[in-house]
């Protein structure tokens, strides 16, 4: 069951949201694409901690995908930036 809002805050006013934003800079965020994908295939949990040993990465039985090598954020957030359409 949803809470009201002025239950939960009671001395909050109600903000438009649409008009919060106004002013703000755009955010861009280009679409990172791999190179290749390839697929890789274990017959047993033996041969996944192996493979994970080798190219030193955790791989656990949630993992969907890996970037190898590790992507560094740091170099890669120079591709986020904030745009000045002012």
């Amino acid at each position: 069951m949803a809470k009201r809002r002025d239950v939960l805050f009671p001395n909050l006013d109600y903000t438009d949201a649409e008009k919060e934003w106004v002013g703000m800079p755009e955010f861009i965020q280009e679409e990172r694409k791999p190179y290749r994908e390839i697929a890789v295939r274990f017959t047993c949990e033996k041969d996944v901690r192996k493979f994970a040993k080798r190219i030193k990465r955790t791989v656990t039985s949630k993992t969907k995908f890996i970037w190898y090598s590790k992507l560094d954020f740091k170099s890669r957030d120079v591709r986020r930036r904030y745009i000045d359409e002012s």
